[in-house]
């Protein structure tokens, strides 16, 4: 699934403004139905609109029935994910923005015309156009479009369209091994390590400055609560832009069409043993994020990311598969006294438990193994490895 924002223009000033009061409606609605069903165990549509929907309607009856039963599937699905996720709350949930999931019943959307035609309130249609820029125009040529999704940003009407694009059957051939990490970004079992400095010092800037204006913020000053809050949205999308410049850089290095990456769902909670200023960096990590994106782009680019257990993949010798090494910060030192780079060794761990023939030839893997050096000897040829790739 793919989705794209895009931009509203609603045929006059006075429809915007009524399909805005209609999302207010739909808001409303939302919270009254989750009002009447917090507390109760059974997460049944059935009994949700019996006893929702007639009361309602009678003393709201200018509110499209068609929004109000969307509104009560959009209420009872809410409480299954919470259910799901096994979340506790101690109050109904509440909806505080204005946007809605479309179906057929509540809009029409005339994708190839750019147009689409709007439930609202008063029994009213009304019809909005948007402008498809070049991306988006090339998937609406490709691809089916699903239930999109309208939502209200800065007094802006938006339309969010998804995009149903099919996995492409990708016949395992090759695979890559991916080792995540904090100072080097990633390292692949072809001995390349992607590493951003440039991002890492911006980084460790910003997170400074943070704490600064927290310390400032608890003291009652306005101004810094709202810089910090300026900080965190700065944060949260350099994170997310160096997210998507890593996945492209994994997909980009490699001709492998298999792309193995540990499974790391549960990392965060296991890693919180160690010491404060090791789980601060962790946080800072976004693996999940940079997951997700490298799946989806990885199919575009017609190839695969697969997961596998991340069990002893650092503590395991990739030329023995025992472990008999130690490891010690960048370093890896095998029982035979040689040294290897920690995180590559680490990738040819993550890659041969796919059981599938590994990408790059032998001596693009010696990379790993720094110059042959004994433990007790200075470590040479480790120079080759600090011209791996970084960002432009």
């Amino acid at each position: 699934m793919l989705s794209y924002n895009v931009k509203l223009f609603f045929n006059s000033a006075e429809d915007q403004d009524v399909y805005k009061q209609t999302l207010e409606v739909q808001k409303f609605t939302y919270n009254e139905a989750s009002k009447v069903h917090f507390g109760v165990a059974k997460n049944s549509l059935v009994e949700l609109h019996n006893k929702f929907y007639k009361p309602f309607r009678e003393k709201y009856p200018e509110i499209p029935s068609n929004i109000v039963i969307h509104t009560i599937q959009e209420v009872l699905s809410a409480y299954r994910s919470i259910k799901s996720n096994k979340h506790e709350i101690d109050k109904p949930i509440e909806k505080k923005k204005l946007s809605i999931r479309l179906t057929k019943n509540t809009c029409t959307l005339k994708v190839f015309k750019n147009q689409i035609s709007l439930t609202s309130i008063g029994g009213k249609r009304i019809k909005a156009h948007f402008i498809p820029y070049p991306k988006l125009q090339e998937l609406i040529n490709n691809y089916p479009v699903c239930d999109p999704l309208i939502f209200v940003r800065d007094d802006v009407v938006w339309l969010s369209l998804t995009f149903d694009t099919p996995n492409t059957v990708v016949l395992d051939k090759l695979v890559v091994g991916v080792d995540l990490g904090i100072k080097n970004a990633v390292a692949t079992s072809e001995g390349k390590v992607f590493q951003d400095k440039k991002y890492n010092a911006d980084k460790r800037k910003l997170r400074y400055l943070k704490r600064n204006l927290r310390s400032k913020r608890d003291k009652g000053s306005k101004s810094s609560k709202r810089h910090l809050k300026k900080l965190r949205r700065k944060e949260r999308n350099q994170s997310k832009d160096q997210s998507h410049k890593t996945a492209n850089w994994i997909i980009n290095s490699t001709d492998a069409n298999v792309i193995a990456v540990e499974d790391l769902k549960d990392i965060k909670k296991n890693t919180f043993k160690k010491n404060k200023r090791f789980n601060n960096k962790w946080s800072q990590v976004p693996i999940g994020e940079l997951i997700r994106i490298l799946e989806y782009k990885a199919l575009r680019s017609k190839k695969k990311t697969v997961k596998v257990n991340p069990a002893y993949t650092s503590q395991r010798d990739s030329r023995t598969n025992k472990l008999d090494g130690v490891r010690i910060k960048g370093k890896y030192i095998g029982i035979d006294g040689k040294t290897l780079h920690s995180d590559i060794n680490a990738a040819i761990n993550i890659a041969n438990l796919t059981k599938l023939p590994l990408s790059g030839n032998e001596v693009s893997r010696q990379i790993a193994l720094l110059g042959q050096a004994k433990v007790n000897s200075p470590i040479v040829g480790f120079g080759s490895l600090q011209a791996s790739m970084a960002l432009a």
